[in-house]
């Protein structure tokens, strides 16, 4: 199997199958984990249950999502680099094109783009990635996109397990 990088609308990728994450007590996502638990309960791990409470404009569950999403360093300048990222990635050469797993030659062409902030900490380098049903990997970042963007926004993912 082999992955893309490609666009996708905003509005048309999955949702969270939770926000919390495996960190230390004082980490946001475990106050976040913690937070959604007490307040949607078992649902905190349903991607219908993000969706709704979103769709919904639940002031209670965007107080709890974007008071720790945005103590996030990466929350900072995300919208400008996910912008710039998604402009950069319509003109490279290996754009919608099916790459190795190991992600080396996107990572190579990238590099160069990546300068002041490295490689792992921009959009371009480290899109989300997209599993076949799921958000394998920035779901996060994309929860925090919702808030800020509309459903029509596009914006660069790495789509896994592509057929070559």
């Amino acid at each position: 199997m082999a992955h893309r990088f490609v666009i996708r609308r905003l509005g048309a990728l999955p949702w969270p199958h939770g926000l919390g994450k495996n960190a230390g007590d004082t980490h946001p996502y475990k106050k976040l984990d913690t937070q959604l638990k007490n307040y949607l309960g078992d649902g905190r791990y349903d991607p219908a249950a993000h969706q709704r409470a979103y769709q919904s404009a639940d002031p209670e569950y965007r107080r709890i999502v974007l008071d720790a999403l945005t103590q996030m360093p990466w929350s900072i300048d995300l919208l400008d680099d996910v912008d710039a990222a998604t402009t950069l990635a319509r003109s490279s050469p290996l754009f919608n094109q099916p790459l190795p797993d190991d992600q080396s030659q996107w990572s190579d062409w990238a590099r160069p783009y990546c300068t002041a902030k490295g490689l792992t900490s921009t959009w371009l380098g480290c899109p989300a990635d997209i599993g076949p049903t799921c958000l394998a990997d920035g779901r996060h970042r994309i929860t925090y996109l919702r808030f800020h963007r509309p459903p029509e926004y596009e914006i660069l993912v790495r789509v896994l397990g592509t057929a070559r």
